[in-house]
């Protein structure tokens, strides 16, 4: 009777939409068998890290006969396969790496993706919602950060087109923009209709943009 548990090489990888099969070689006495990926899934749904030939995978066979389906479900780090080494360097850490040029896609279709972190002062939030925007909500009184340096931290983070909605929506006439109690000079000229904040509301100036 043929063994229900064993060890396989991936010889190569069929993805289809009635499932991922695999061409498989036993170890140690180098029998040819055929596989099927056995994973976290569903009708449309699921969740797969990519095989490559070459891979070491763990196969069963629940009937012991090879012709009533070999199901692949799990595959192991060895020499030729390195663990990575961030996940040695931090050992206590539960890691996702991707394979280098491969992409991490999350896709889901009810409301929205989110990142949870639960902090001492309350839960900080990533996440895109329904409609397609991103939402960033920090933790209690801590700020958005823009880069690193503590001069780069935002209270909000707003979109340009309404950044630019509340720009031109108050807009300094020549004249009455001033710093302190002196106008600003140099002010002159019709809107300008190639102004970057759009629609024709900037004043066209040699030295200065009249916009609050």
């Amino acid at each position: 009777m043929f063994q229900q548990i064993g060890i396989a090489t991936v010889d190569a990888v069929t993805i289809r939409r009635d499932g991922i099969t695999f061409n498989l070689t036993g170890q140690p006495v180098g029998e040819e068998l055929v596989g099927r990926l056995a994973t976290d899934c569903g009708k449309d749904y699921g969740r797969v890290v990519p095989f490559d030939p070459g891979d070491t995978v763990l196969y069963a066979v629940p009937s012991g006969d090879p012709g009533d389906g070999v199901f692949v479900i799990g595959r192991f780090f060895e020499v030729a396969e390195k663990v990575p080494q961030v996940i040695v360097d931090n050992p206590k850490d539960e890691h996702w790496v991707a394979k280098p040029e491969r992409r991490i896609m999350f896709q889901s279709t009810r409301n929205s993706i989110e990142l949870l972190t639960v902090a001492a002062s309350g839960n900080c939030t990533i996440k895109t919602t329904s409609a397609g925007g991103i939402v960033l909500a920090p933790a209690g009184s801590e700020l958005v950060l823009a880069g690193s340096d503590a001069s780069t931290a935002c209270d909000a983070v707003v979109l340009f087109t309404a950044l630019a909605n509340l720009f031109n929506g108050h807009m300094h006439l020549p004249g009455t923009f001033v710093i302190g109690p002196n106008p600003v000079t140099g002010l002159s000229g019709p809107p300008d209709p190639t102004s970057i904040m759009t629609s024709g509301t900037g004043i066209d100036s040699p030295n200065v943009w009249a916009k609050k």
